[in-house]
């Protein structure tokens, strides 16, 4: 079998050497890519009565099928606002995508927010519980 080396070089496009070189770390590139992970954040634990509440669940370096809690006993006023991005810094790959909800208690007490679930290919992930607080408000005072 005898085999034989084709080379072409041009001003206008790198050498083959380079594409070949691009090729192989291509990989290494993309295997430098953070830990997938799900998490949820409220903007406050505690609230006044007849305010509101945001509701973010953050996914990283994973992608799958988002299910959010149920969100029963909470008025809700906007959601779910989606949001994404992605960015390679210093060979470091990060893709995040948000799901935000502004979320209104219907009456005071405790609430326990449920986890929300991620399916990806292999596997589900889950987001812990959160609880919010909600007290009286008779001045109707406004939270920021």
């Amino acid at each position: 079998m005898h085999g034989f080396i084709l080379r072409v070089q041009s001003k206008k496009h790198p050498p083959m050497k380079a594409w070949i070189l691009a090729l192989f770390f291509l990989p290494v590139v993309m295997a430098t890519a953070q830990e997938a992970e799900f998490r949820v954040e409220l903007s406050h634990d505690t609230l006044l009565l007849g305010n509101y509440v945001e509701l973010r669940f953050t996914i990283e370096n994973v992608q799958g099928k988002f299910s959010p809690p149920d969100l029963s006993g909470f008025k809700l006023l906007t959601g779910p606002n989606q949001a994404s991005s992605y960015s390679i810094i210093n060979g470091q790959v990060k893709q995040s995508s948000s799901y935000t909800y502004f979320i209104e208690p219907e009456a005071e007490g405790s609430y326990v927010i449920g986890p929300a679930t991620l399916k990806t290919g292999n596997r589900e992930m889950h987001t812990p519980e959160v609880t919010l607080i909600v007290r009286s408000n008779p001045d109707q005072l406004i939270q920021n």
